[in-house]
């Protein structure tokens, strides 16, 4: 069995132009490289590596729960964090292709019952450039306390947010805008969030295993943080609170399809998909586009870059996608505490790239 196993890999290799040899040290080389993570305790979790042929590696590495001593495998589920904000860009962007949104809009016009005081459009609030401070900074007082929130009287409280600059003079990171486009899509499409993701986004992909709450455990890892030098389940507070900006969950599988869409029609044209990925010239460093982190021309690759991280207890993730290459890293782990792109998808990007040379 295993000769005709090697057979028909060589078979593909051939297909795709790929010397079995060279094909064999990459795949080697990768595995080394997170096996040595998995051992000095630094990673567990599941990777995904593909280039413009497909899939070239893919593995789940540690265990999903160490109770049961599951294996993690590349269908095993993890929560996402701020992975979500590209699939919130993503709905927003798709109303916007459809008229139902401007990008030039003020969002405190779309949403007056929040009584925001911030002048930010649309497109200031999608690139981080609004100058609203993150809501984790807020007192969770001022609503109703930490659990089972609902996000709309959460981000009543938003109105007490000071503005870190006017609006589309700098770049500051905040978890605050994309909680506000997750309302701004309920409020115009007057259904949920989770709605709008299946039927415009997961269900045309079949991503069958992607989602925002959850429903069905089956195939869900447990997350874990350290104290000390010891792994502890992490709790997973109230997935509200998240929203929008951090609350989906989803397997490398359904991130590579996922990836695959993000390079065609599926979803957007071209023209509006541009928009996602380009940098933004009205600020230095503007390397913020529309949910992702964008370098349309990498230092060390000389490619168009657009990557995220994620992290939300006992989770870390990150996506690495080189636009002109396809090559595409996706990393999910159910590590909090997993340097997923600093440890992973950067030297494993090097390792690509260095053996098309």
């Amino acid at each position: 069995m295993k000769t005709r196993k090697n057979y028909w890999l060589l078979v593909l290799l051939l297909s795709l132009n790929i010397p079995f040899g060279k094909a064999q040290v990459i795949d080697d080389t990768i595995d080394n490289h997170i096996s040595t993570l998995v051992d000095d305790m630094k990673f567990s979790g599941s990777v995904l590596v593909a280039d413009s042929n497909g899939i070239i590696f893919r593995k789940g590495y540690g265990l999903s729960d160490i109770g049961s001593n599951t294996p993690n495998t590349t269908d095993t589920k993890f929560r996402i964090g701020s992975l979500t904000k590209q699939f919130t860009s993503m709905l927003i962007m798709q109303l916007v292709e459809n008229g139902e949104i401007g990008l030039n809009e003020k969002i405190k016009d779309r949403m007056p019952e929040l009584h925001l005081e911030n002048n930010a459009t649309v497109e200031q609030v999608l690139n981080h450039t609004s100058g609203i401070k993150d809501y984790t900074e807020l007192d969770y007082k001022c609503s109703s306390g930490k659990g089972q929130i609902k996000p709309l009287e959460f981000a009543m409280c938003f109105n007490t947010l000071e503005s870190e600059f006017p609006p589309g003079t700098a770049l500051s990171y905040s978890n605050t805008n994309y909680y506000l486009l997750g309302l701004l899509i309920e409020k115009v499409t007057s259904k949920s969030y989770e709605e709008n993701l299946k039927e415009h986004i997961l269900n045309p992909l079949q991503m069958t295993d992607t989602g925002y709450s959850i429903l069905d455990p089956t195939r869900f890892a447990q997350g874990y943080k350290k104290v000390g030098e010891n792994l502890r389940e992490a709790n997973i507070e109230d997935i509200n609170l998240a929203y929008t900006a951090g609350g989906m969950y989803s397997t490398v599988e359904d991130l590579y399809k996922w990836n695959l869409a993000l390079s065609s029609d599926k979803l957007i044209s071209k023209k509006n998909r541009e928009l996602i990925f380009r940098e933004n010239a009205n600020v230095d460093p503007g390397y913020y586009g529309f949910g992702w982190f964008v370098d349309e021309d990498h230092y060390e690759f000389k490619d168009h870059r657009a990557f995220h991280e994620g992290g939300i207890n006992g989770f870390s993730a990150c996506i690495d996608r080189y636009l002109n290459s396809r090559v595409c890293i996706i990393v999910l782990s159910n590590y909090e505490f997993s340097e997923s792109r600093v440890d992973l998808t950067e030297p494993i990007t090097k390792i690509i790239f260095s053996s098309k040379n």
